[in-house]
This record gives C-alpha cells, sequence and structure tokens, in this order.
C-alpha cells in the first residue's frame, strides 16, 4: 500500500471514529437518566481528583486506588468544576482517536502499512472503547499511555535513540500507576532489545539500552514512591489494593458465583478499604497498617487456594477463559447495558468483540514469532496482561490496555489470513503454521460458551443479571434527588425519585430470587423511602436486604439510623457498632450515638 493511501486510509479511519464517538454519545445521553452523574468508580475519581485540585497534593494514607487517572483528572477538575464529567469525556475521546494515529503508526513500523490500514479502522471503532471513553474510569487513558509506549519502542527499532527509549520506558511507568501488572512488560523486553541491536558491541548497547529503558519506566514510579514514604513511611511503589483485589478473585464464593465476590467484603469502591483493613485489623486483634492489611489478605487467598487447590486451578481456567472471550466484565459500569442503550454499540459488537478479534491476533502472533520478531512487543504485552488478569479477574477496563497490541495482531493475522485465501501467501507463513493458531484462539474465545453448553457450569460464561445495573442508577438518581432537595429544586427532585423507582423496578425485575446481587436493590428501595420520609417501607426492606446478606456493613449502618429516627436507641446501637467495625459509613446521628456511648 503506497503512502499515499495508507495516509488516506489512516484520515478516513479518524473521521469514523469521530462519528462514531459523536453518536454512541448521543444515544447513551438519550437513554440513561444518570449519564451526567458519574457511578461507582466514576464518584472515587472524580471526589479523589477534586480534593487534588483543591491543594490536596498528597492526600491521606496510602494509594488504595491506582493514582494515575485521579491526578489526570484534578486539572480537569480544576478548571471545569461540576462541568468535569463532561470535559472528561471529550478529552477521553481525543485520546480514543490520538491512539487511533498511534495504533496505526506502531503497526506500520512494525507489521507494515496494509495491516496498519486495518488496525486503525479496528481501533476508531473498536466499541469497547467508545464506551469506556465515556466513563470516568481511566480506561482511554490506560490505552493510550500503553499506544503511545508502543508506537516509541516501535520508532525504536527503526531508528534507535536514547530519547525514544527513555520515552517508551516513561510512558511504561505511566502504565504501571494505572495498572501495576504493566511492570512485567519492561522486565520482559531486554531479550528484545538485543536482538533489535547490530552484533558489533551488542552486548553492552543492550545493557545500556535496558538500563535506559527501566530507567525511563522508574521516573514516573519515584515520585509515587516517595509520596507514599512521606505519608505512609512505608515504600509502596503504587497501591495497597493488591491483597484485597487477591482475595475478592480467589475465594470460594467467587468460585461458586463466577464473579469478583467475598462473603466478608462488599464489592463496592466506597467501603472496600476501610471495610477491608477492619476486617483483617479485627482478625489480627490489633489495628493493622494498609501494606500489612494487603499482605494478610493474600495470605488468606493463599490459603482458600490451598485448601481447595482443585477449585481453585479450575477457576485460574475459567478467567482465562474469560480474558479470550467476548463478554466484558463489568465493575462498576456495565457494556452489556449500554449495548442494550445504544444501537450503534449494538450494531459494532456483533463483529468488533475480543472473542473475535482473539484467534486473528493469535494468528497474527505466530506470523510474528516465525517471520516478524521485530513485532514481539506486540505479543508481550497480551501475554503480560493476560497473566496478571488471569491471577487476578478480567474486567472489561482492566482488559482495554491490551487492545493497542491485540489489535495491530489481529489486523496482520487478517491480512495474513486474506492472502492464504487469495493464494498471495508465497511469502507469508504456511497454511498450517497460520491455521492452527487460528483454530486454537477461536476454541479458546468461545471455551466459556462451550463449556456452559456442555454441562460444565465451574467453567461457564460470566453471569451478568441487568438488576445491578438499574440499581446502581437508582442508588444515584436518589443521591441526585437529595443534592436537589438541599437546592429548593423540590420539581428536579420529585423527578429524580419518580426516575429512581422506575430505575429501581427494572432492576427487581431483572433479579430472581436467587440472585446474589438482590440485596442492592432492595438496598436501592429503601433509599428511596429515606429519601420519602417512609420509615416503615424503608426498614422493611433493609430487612429483606439483610436477610439476604447478613452483617453487611452498609446496611447495618443504614438500618441504624432508621432505628434512631424512630426511638430505639438500644438496637440502634447495636447496629451501629457493628456498622462502624465493618467499615459502614454512619450518618451524623449515629456517630454522636457511638461518641456519647464512648463517653
Amino acid at each position: 500500500m503506497r503512502t499515499r493511501r495508507w495516509l488516506a486510509a489512516v484520515a478516513a479511519a479518524l473521521l469514523l471514529g469521530l462519528l462514531l464517538r459523536v453518536g454512541v454519545h448521543l444515544q447513551l445521553a438519550a437513554s440513561d437518566p444518570t449519564f451526567d452523574e458519574p457511578l461507582m468508580d466514576g464518584v472515587v475519581f472524580l471526589g479523589w481528583a477534586a480534593r487534588i485540585a483543591a491543594g490536596d497534593l498528597l492526600g491521606e494514607g496510602a494509594f488504595f486506588f491506582n493514582p494515575l487517572y485521579a491526578y489526570a483528572l484534578a486539572p480537569v477538575v480544576a478548571v471545569f468544576g461540576d462541568g468535569a464529567l463532561a470535559a472528561a469525556r471529550v478529552i477521553q475521546g481525543a485520546l480514543g482517536l490520538a491512539t487511533v494515529l498511534l495504533v496505526a503508526s506502531t503497526t506500520r513500523r512494525l507489521l507494515g502499512r496494509r495491516a496498519s490500514a486495518v488496525a486503525a479502522f479496528l481501533a476508531a471503532a473498536w466499541p469497547v472503547m467508545l464506551f469506556l471513553e465515556g466513563i470516568a474510569i481511566g480506561a482511554a487513558l490506560g490505552v493510550f499511555v500503553n499506544a503511545l509506549a508502543l508506537d516509541l519502542l516501535a520508532r525504536w527499532r527503526t531508528r534507535p535513540t536514547r530519547a525514544r527509549l527513555l520515552g517508551a520506558g516513561a510512558a511504561l511507568g505511566f502504565a504501571v500507576l494505572g495498572r501495576p501488572n504493566a511492570i512485567l512488560v519492561p522486565l520482559a523486553l531486554p531479550p528484545w532489545l538485543a536482538r533489535a541491536l547490530p552484533p558489533p558491541g551488542r552486548a553492552r548497547r543492550a545493557a545500556l539500552a535496558a538500563v535506559l529503558l527501566l530507567a525511563g519506566t522508574a521516573l514516573p514510579l519515584l515520585p509515587s514512591l516517595a509520596r507514599n514514604l512521606a505519608v505512609l513511611g512505608e515504600p509502596v511503589v503504587t497501591t495497597t489494593s493488591m491483597g484485597v483485589n487477591l482475595h475478592l478473585s480467589n475465594n470460594p464464593l467467587a468460585w461458586e458465583t463466577g464473579r469478583m465476590d467475598s462473603p466478608v467484603l462488599p464489592f463496592n469502591p466506597f467501603l472496600l478499604e476501610d471495610v477491608s483493613r477492619a476486617a483483617a485489623g479485627a482478625a489480627e486483634g490489633r489495628r493493622l497498617s494498609p501494606t500489612e492489611a494487603s499482605s494478610w489478605w493474600t495470605r488468606r487467598a493463599l490459603e482458600d487456594c490451598g485448601r481447595e487447590p482443585g477449585r481453585a486451578a479450575l477457576f485460574l481456567l475459567r478467567k482465562g477463559l474469560y480474558f479470550c472471550g467476548s463478554a466484558e466484565i463489568p465493575s462498576s459500569e456495565s457494556f452489556a447495558q449500554a449495548r442494550r442503550d445504544s444501537p450503534i454499540l449494538r450494531l459494532l459488537s456483533l463483529p468488533l468483540a475480543f472473542g473475535w478479534a482473539l484467534p486473528l491476533a493469535a494468528a497474527g502472533a505466530a506470523a510474528v514469532v516465525a517471520r516478524r520478531r521485530r513485532a514481539l512487543p506486540l505479543v508481550l504485552v497480551v501475554a503480560v496482561y493476560a497473566f496478571g488478569l488471569v491471577v487476578f479477574f478480567p474486567l472489561s477496563h482492566y482488559r482495554a490496555p491490551v487492545l493497542p497490541a491485540l489489535l495491530p495482531l489481529a489486523a496482520a493475522g487478517a491480512v495474513a489470513l486474506l492472502d492464504l485465501l487469495r493464494g498471495r501467501g508465497r511469502g507469508g507463513l504456511p497454511a498450517p503454521l497460520l491455521l492452527a493458531p487460528l483454530a486454537a484462539g477461536l476454541l479458546l474465545s468461545q471455551g466459556n460458551g462451550l463449556a456452559g453448553a456442555a454441562g460444565v457450569p465451574s467453567l461457564g460464561p460470566f453471569p451478568e443479571p441487568p438488576s445491578w445495573v438499574h440499581a446502581n442508577r437508582a442508588q444515584a438518581l436518589v443521591e441526585r434527588a437529595g443534592r436537589r432537595e438541599a437546592a429548593g429544586d423540590g420539581a428536579g427532585r420529585e423527578a429524580d425519585l419518580l426516575a429512581a423507582e422506575g430505575q429501581a423496578r427494572l432492576a427487581l425485575a431483572g433479579s430472581p430470587e436467587g440472585d446474589g446481587g438482590r440485596w442492592l436493590v432492595l438496598a436501592a428501595f429503601a433509599r428511596i423511602a429515606r429519601q420519602r420520609g417512609d420509615l416503615e417501607e424503608e426498614l422493611r426492606r433493609l430487612e429483606e436486604a439483610l436477610a439476604l446478606r447478613p452483617g453487611q456493613a452498609q446496611l447495618l449502618a443504614d438500618r441504624g439510623w432508621n432505628l434512631l429516627r424512630r426511638g430505639r436507641r438500644e438496637e440502634a446501637l447495636r447496629d451501629a457498632r457493628a456498622a462502624a467495625e465493618g467499615g459502614g459509613i454512619l450518618d451524623p446521628g449515629l456517630r454522636a450515638l457511638l461518641e456519647e456511648e464512648g463517653r
């Protein structure tokens, strides 16, 4: 493909990407009543960014969530204030278009212009990225820094310079601040660096190249390390949440439900840090530091796996199939729901899904290993993220950073397969070496579905009832109704409560009796009743929720506040104590009750 035609193809991909982003934005805005409200992780990151923007640069305690996105978002919050979410969406869309250019550039240098044009269109139209760029979760930034790192490595491979290698390392360092498992990428690259250099003085130059790459990686990590040393007094490079995440992904309840789940911890970003530290401290009989708590949860996960190694290994296999499959596993917001809300996403996700790209990427990786080893960093990135997410969990925004490597490989596989079908594969891979990885990738990508159809539930598809999506929306609408009431906007408050009731009814309809997330739906109904001042209905819903999730700290905190308002002081005090021990967020009245009891 000549340069002019290649430039025209990339320009067309950019225009397509722009149109698709605008279209998806408009469709989701029209269908989601909480579109202007951040949910779950988005609330955490926007609140954190607001504190940084207000001057609290260091904060308190260890980093529990990955810090890259919050610090990148802080200037947006400082400039746009209440409009930060809308501004972030525009910026993230621009990062998505920049990623298209980076993917095209990387693929051209490593795999050729034809594959580059295909990769550009894949990156422009990839539906999961169109979705993730619209939420405050940091996935678009993570994808961009990985794409930048790969492009700089590809440029270094074409013309080695120290600046490019340092820049690639720095981009990988930022990727580590977004997803700590990315640290394995620069550690795995030195053999490739050595192979890329000419023989005279190769060993010395390769050692220098490895030092430059790792030094570049360290540059963004040093401020995080220094901050944690200053605030925490311990040498933590990024976060202290690894142990908790390891437990959530490797315990008997997770093995049973097929999700990140725990019998003792809420999968809730508002509560997880405090509850996990409180539970670990209670087990040890003393207050634990963040790193001690993380180590405690790591030991618990390893002990659970040691007690039932067969189930643990089977779940690792299931998570491996999750990584390879088309299901986009949600954390705080659901791609499956966005696909229901947006016809564009629904149409694009039929052909453009991870499970369909993986077989082509496997064929492309075979070609790389056999004939185009200059493109090995693409294979390494996919392998490193696959390993990390099998140990933890391939949530959709955790898996997204692999796309700048996966899509070029898929494009190369598609070009090689097309050449084979057209009889133009003389310089390419022999048919068996191309078709075998293609078939293996296809089998892996459909593994969960095939296992489920064969009656092997322990390896079956990811269960995602729509109930929790509507429950989260109902909670967000109730919180907005409270803010409108405080602002004297009675009409707006009533509209939000009606919308919340509608979302809660949808959640209840999609939540069968045996659904483990049904308690979230009942909690949403309780919050609506609280806003309406119906104490009887609130208590009834809280009791139903606690019957499904006994001891859940936030439910106990809410019931304690209900009981206190009804004059049942001793019962309220009992719930307040249990909620405080579990890390629940107490209303001021309950906190005052505990303080009074303490005196």
